[in-house]
């Protein structure tokens, strides 16, 4: 099974800041790496399953860089 080289970012909630204590409209970036995934559905639910894992966490992100389907590749996941 062919797997993507894939870039995830995980965000808080705009005004919840654990990290920087900033006031106002902004998020803190709480993680950002790099993984193997072989689908984007794959990459979906692990992001998912970070961000309801991960204290303060409310979006993410991630881009399997190299997959053939540009519209599909990547996606922002809110929850």
């Amino acid at each position: 099974m062919t797997t993507y080289k894939t870039e995830v970012t995980i965000w808080s909630a705009i005004g919840n800041t654990p990290i920087t204590k900033r006031n106002g409209a902004y998020c803190d970036e709480l993680l950002n790496f790099t993984m193997d995934c072989d689908t984007p559905a794959s990459a979906i639910e692990f992001v998912t399953n970070i961000i309801k894992n991960t204290e303060h966490a409310s979006s993410g992100y991630f881009n399997l860089i190299d997959y053939p389907n540009q519209n599909t590749k990547n996606r922002f996941i809110s929850i």
